[in-house]
């Protein structure tokens, strides 16, 4: 699966997906130049709405002694398996990690450029609903007949904003939040 998932995934058109996601990492750590330090407890979540991935995942680290992630040697203590969530009317999302919606645009000379859009712009909600269509048809194999997404940044944690550097792309935006 894992394979699968790194060199084929869901396809739909040009874009490849690999129907999988991940936290940031929570808990105590610092940063350093080439590596991280951890403080135990840290927790990881991963999501995907591929069963056998969800599975394979979890079996991959109950059989591992230990995880090796830059200088660190972690030990998987325990593993959860939250049900699938039930959909409602409305749902209120609070991000884990970062969305980033973006597009590239041509200048006038001929240069692409890559554009960043705020979570209070109209064509990220709108980027973000094709998105859906998009892996909705790569994993089902057909064009959803009743998904209605519409997504309203309730609250932005203007301390998790970043602008960084990216691939070496200055101005990268960063939001999550409600």
């Amino acid at each position: 699966m894992s394979d699968f998932l790194h060199t084929e995934g869901y396809v739909v058109g040009k874009r490849r997906f690999a129907m999988f996601t991940f936290s940031r990492i929570m808990g105590k750590f610092r940063i350093h130049l080439d590596d991280i330090e951890f403080e135990p407890p840290i927790k990881l979540i991963v999501s995907s709405p591929i069963q056998q991935f969800i599975q394979e995942f979890a079996e991959t680290l109950i059989k591992a002694p230990s995880l090796k992630l830059l200088n660190n040697t972690l030990q998987v203590t325990s593993i959860e398996v939250e049900p699938r969530a039930k959909l409602k009317e409305k749902l209120t999302i609070r991000m884990l990690s970062p969305v980033t919606i973006y597009s590239t645009l041509k200048k006038a000379d001929g240069k692409k450029k890559t554009y960043y859009y705020s979570p209070f712009e109209d064509e990220f909600k709108e980027l973000i609903e094709q998105n859906s269509r998009k892996k909705y048809q790569a994993l089902y194999e057909s064009e959803p007949t009743s998904l209605s997404l519409r997504i309203f940044p309730k609250s932005i944690d203007r301390n998790a904003e970043k602008i960084i550097n990216y691939k070496g792309m200055d101005g990268h935006l960063h939001a999550h939040g409600k």
